[in-house]
């Protein structure tokens, strides 16, 4: 039996990945039921976006000044890693909850 895809990954490890995703995602919909702006921020940088990235779809692409472009990114910057409330601590607690939820921790995830 091939224990193996074609792309070299193991049903495991493709178990475990996609397990991954699952919990991220209900830990964002957790998060988004509560502060749905710092969900939407959390997303956004998952996507692999940047903080001026990110000012420029809140403000909604549209023309602005430089000086409101570099203002809304340091809001972001601000709200993203704010201690305790910033968006993705909050994140984090709900992540942490989803893996509590599951019977998992950190240290499962890493591997």
């Amino acid at each position: 039996m091939d224990d193996f895809r074609a792309d070299g990954v193991s049903p495991e490890k493709d178990l475990i990945h996609k397990e991954k995703i699952r919990l991220i995602h209900e830990s964002l919909l957790m998060l988004t039921d509560t502060s749905p702006s710092d969900a939407f921020l959390v997303k956004m940088h998952l996507e692999g976006l940047s903080y001026q990235q990110m000012a420029e779809k809140e403000l909604g692409g549209q023309p602005s000044s430089d000086k409101q472009l570099i203002k809304r990114v340091n809001a972001i910057k601000k709200q993203f890693t704010r201690d305790m409330t910033g968006s993705l601590a909050k994140f984090k607690s709900c992540f942490e909850r989803c893996l509590m939820k599951n019977k998992l921790n950190l240290a499962d995830m890493m591997n």
